[in-house]
């Protein structure tokens, strides 16, 4: 009898065991990252009332199974159910649910600890810390400060900022750099001048076309304005002022405008120009008949004061300079009239109303020193510069310094192009720069020769990359799918600054859980392997999500129903061997 009471007393001891193992799981099936746990009973020992016998075919007896009673019951195991829960989408850029095996690595004190409880915060100094305030762990970004000494010690007011620089190739491979992530608020991240441009867009391969075109005549404005000119267009030449520059150019086949930063990170515009080249003689390294490009990058126009100026040029075959000045010998049959003014053989002046007739017309050569090229006909005609002279030479032709400027796109096809300035019809009168107010146009028959790039259809470029980037301060963090902390910063980039450490285990079910959703090692879970998530068998990351708990309510109201069945059970052999021993004790009376 008694032996019933002691195996009843076991049961409702181990029923209350699985009640208080449903009710934990009810009670945190809204705990973040929470793995249910399950209880199994196994039997507790026996009492043997006969041995076991076997056949004896001699004596004609059969075996006997062994007599045994059981005395109770006991637990058999309690485990956790490490299957995946839902996720959930909170909007909270710092919530971080793992998908698949492996778990967060925190550190409380010097004791290291995992979670898949993935809801983190930044505390006052930056650390990434769990509720409890552990500091998550991972790898670090490699991170520059300024750092210096404060002068004055009772000095107060705003921190001194931290200037970043990240290191997007984190060394997750290296266990030993598994640190706190800690990600200063107050970072600012240092500009980068622009060294790589990248393009994407169509140029078209067909040959250029070839044009003749004769230029009429035209005033250039009096506020200095540059105005580029098509390919197919005139020329227009006027009077230029003492002290004053024009330009004339020719509108380039394509160009794309971008913008780029210097190394202390200020935006800068510039304007990349396209020219069409003619096919390419074989002799320079290029298959024949194969058209080709040349670009050109030009620093935004900007004005100062009246005057409107261009940036230098940078070419793609490293032409140095931003202008070159040539002679230029008119040796055609043009004649030219100072208004008013004309010099003598020696350049001393003479009177007014003369003329004189140079032998020829104008043509600016200059030789590329990279590519050893020559080209022929100027970018740019500018006509002289105040600070020149120009007069009769002794052999009689009138020596004048042209300038070709190179800040305004213009180019001719395969050394091939020429500017000539034909006899005219009538007399052209210009004013040299020497004097101020004189106006005039320059009429007669200017001819390109040679070939002028005329626009080809069907061509783009754009800027798909520019490398460089102004200073930013972090105004914000975000988890990658691979538990990277992505910092936004205020001039629109985004770096990697630190990665999440994923602990992966032999046996997940070995570890043991102390408290706060974490776990701790022990002696049958094994060693942690720390890898990133998305590697090595790990899960993957969702930012900005959360794992829900995975006990299922349906599976936990049917345990409790059978708990409770259980246990009234146990409890009703209680009774009833009360009951017997009630009435074996009454028969003595």
């Amino acid at each position: 009898m008694m032996g019933s009471l002691f195996s009843s007393i076991s049961g409702l001891r181990n029923h209350t065991t699985w009640m208080n193992t449903i009710g934990n799981n009810i009670s945190n099936v809204n705990t973040v990252g929470y793995k249910a746990q399950r209880i199994t009973f196994k039997e507790q020992i026996t009492q043997s009332m006969g041995a076991a016998s076997g056949a004896n075919l001699s004596s004609n007896i059969g075996g006997k199974n062994p007599l045994q009673m059981g005395l109770g019951s006991a637990l058999g195991s309690i485990d956790s159910i490490m299957t995946q829960g839902a996720i959930q989408t909170t909007g909270n850029p710092l919530d971080v649910a793992l998908t698949g095996d492996g778990f967060f690595t925190v550190k409380s004190g010097t004791q290291t600890l995992y979670t898949r409880a993935g809801n983190f915060y930044q505390d006052n100094i930056g650390n990434v810390t769990t509720s409890s305030g552990a500091i998550v762990q991972g790898w670090m970004g490699t991170f520059d400060r300024v750092i210096g000494t404060v002068a004055n010690p009772s000095w107060h007011g705003n921190p001194i900022e931290q200037i970043v620089t990240a290191n997007y190739n984190i060394d997750t491979s290296d266990v030993s750099k598994i640190s706190n992530i800690v990600i200063p608020k107050d970072l600012r991240m240092a500009a980068q001048s622009t060294t790589v441009v990248s393009f994407a867009g169509n140029l078209d391969s067909g040959t250029p076309q070839n044009a003749a075109t004769t230029a009429g005549a035209g005033v250039l404005p009096a506020n200095d304005v540059a105005t580029p000119m098509a390919a197919s267009a005139g020329i227009p030449i006027a009077t230029v002022n003492a002290s004053t520059t024009y330009f004339v150019g020719v509108t380039p086949d394509l160009s794309t405008t971008m913008t780029i930063y210097d190394s202390l990170g200020n935006p800068r515009q510039i304007t990349l120009w396209f020219f069409q080249r003619a096919t390419q003689n074989p002799g320079a390294g290029m298959p024949d008949e194969r058209p080709y490009w040349d670009w050109y990058a030009f620093d935004t126009t900007y004005v100062q004061g009246s005057q409107v100026y261009t940036g230098s040029p940078t070419a793609a075959n490293c032409i140095a300079g931003s202008q070159i000045t040539v002679p230029a010998d008119p040796t055609g049959a043009t004649t030219i009239t100072y208004s008013g003014i004309w010099f003598n053989d020696d350049g001393s002046l003479a009177s007014n109303g003369a003329e004189w007739t140079p032998a020829g017309g104008y043509q600016g050569v200059f030789n590329d020193p990279i590519s050893g090229q020559t080209y022929y006909g100027p970018r740019i005609i500018l006509l002289p510069d105040p600070t020149n002279t120009a007069g009769l030479n002794t052999d009689g032709a009138l020596q004048l310094d042209f300038c070709l400027n190179f800040g305004t796109p213009n180019y001719w096809n395969n050394g091939a192009a020429a500017i000539q300035v034909n006899s005219p019809t009538n007399t052209p009168i210009f004013e040299a720069g020497r004097r101020d107010g004189l106006t005039g146009d320059v009429a007669g028959n200017y001819q390109m020769v040679g070939g002028t790039q005329v626009y080809v259809p069907n061509n783009n470029v754009y800027a798909r990359e520019v490398s460089g980037w102004r200073s930013g301060d972090l105004v914000g963090l975000s988890v990658d799918s691979t538990g990277g902390i992505v910092g936004q910063f205020t001039n629109d980039k985004s770096i990697t600054l630190a990665k999440l450490a994923i602990a992966m285990f032999l046996n997940p079910q070995g570890l043991e859980r102390v408290g706060d959703s974490m776990y701790a090692l022990s002696s049958n879970s094994g060693l942690p392997r720390f890898t990133e998530a998305g590697k090595s068998g790990s899960g993957t990351i969702t930012g900005g999500a959360l794992e829900a708990s995975n006990v299922d309510l349906s599976v936990e109201l049917t345990n409790m129903i059978i708990a409770q069945r259980g246990f009234e059970s146990n409890a009703r052999i209680v009774t009833t061997s009360a009951d017997m021993l009630d009435t074996l004790v009454n028969l003595g009376r």
